[in-house]
């Protein structure tokens, strides 16, 4: 399945005490999919984000939506807070589905690749 993903950062000091964006989390969302196929995965330690990501999901059923807007990422991407975090993306993949997308991800900013 086409996939596209963003990742969550969070500006935090480093271990020089400079600031950096750290990758905490990722948004997925389905290719031309024809309901609401949106995932995301955080980090443990940022409940806020996923909060916010619940807050989002929660929002899109409640008001109705059956299908995501093409530029569901570039939207939430843009209205982000640049003082709190940014998002980084979107990529575009190839997976077997959302959470495989989520697990690989998270796997990549666990081990620093990311």
């Amino acid at each position: 399945m086409k996939v596209r993903y963003m990742i969550d950062a969070l500006l935090v000091d480093d271990a020089s005490g400079s600031l950096t964006w750290k990758p905490v989390g990722v948004w997925a969302v389905e290719v031309d999919a024809s309901t609401i196929a949106f995932e995301w995965k955080y980090l443990p330690g940022n409940p806020e984000r996923e909060a916010e990501a619940d807050r989002i999901a929660t929002a899109l059923v409640e008001s109705g939506v059956d299908r995501l807007p093409d530029d569901f990422l570039e939207y939430h991407k843009d209205a982000y807070n640049s003082y709190t975090g940014q998002f980084y993306g979107p990529f575009d993949g190839e997976y077997a589905n959302l959470p495989a997308c989520c697990d690989e991800v998270i796997a990549k900013i666990s081990s620093g690749e990311i």
